[in-house]
C-alpha cells in the first residue's frame, strides 16, 4: 500500500463528524423538535418518546 492509497482510505471524519453525532434540534420554545439515530443511542429515547417535549426532560432548566 502506497501512501497515497493510505490517504485515500483513511477515515479522517473524526468524533466532530455530523454523520455520526448525537444531535438534538430544539426550537425556539425550548422543544425537542429533531433527535438523531445517534442520540437515541447515546440517551435510550426513541425519537417518538422525546421529539415534541420539553428540552428541560433531558437536562435541568438552567439558573
Amino acid at each position: 500500500m502506497t501512501a497515497w492509497n493510505t490517504d485515500r482510505s483513511a477515515d479522517f471524519r473524526g468524533p466532530l463528524d455530523v454523520t455520526r453525532a448525537a444531535t438534538v434540534v430544539v426550537d425556539a420554545q425550548g422543544t425537542v423538535i429533531g433527535w438523531s439515530p445517534a442520540a437515541e443511542r447515546l440517551l435510550g429515547y426513541q425519537p417518538q418518546e422525546i421529539v415534541g417535549r420539553p428540552l428541560t426532560t433531558l437536562l435541568p432548566p438552567g439558573p
